[in-house]
């Protein structure tokens, strides 16, 4: 996952992205990474499954994270898991 972090914020870098936004990216996806390795996941992206996914969801609602928060952070996990 980290190499593919990596290459994703290199393209954002290079698409003209502006330092703020390339920041609040890598801050985010690092949320997600930590919580798939903590939780045991294999840390090969091309294995993420929706329902780790629907899991992670669950686990930010569950710590009373504000509804636009975990919809940012749904936002910033599907720009990466699309680019």
């Amino acid at each position: 996952m980290e190499k593919s972090l990596q290459r994703y914020l290199r393209w954002q870098r290079s698409n003209g992205h502006t330092p703020k936004t390339i920041a609040n990216h890598n801050t985010n996806i690092r949320l997600f990474i930590r919580w798939f390795q903590e939780h045991d996941y294999s840390t090969n992206i091309d294995q993420l499954e929706a329902d780790t996914v629907r899991e992670w969801i669950e686990d930010q609602r569950a710590h009373d994270l504000s509804p636009h928060t975990i919809a940012s952070r749904i936002r910033f996990l599907k720009a990466w898991t699309h680019w």
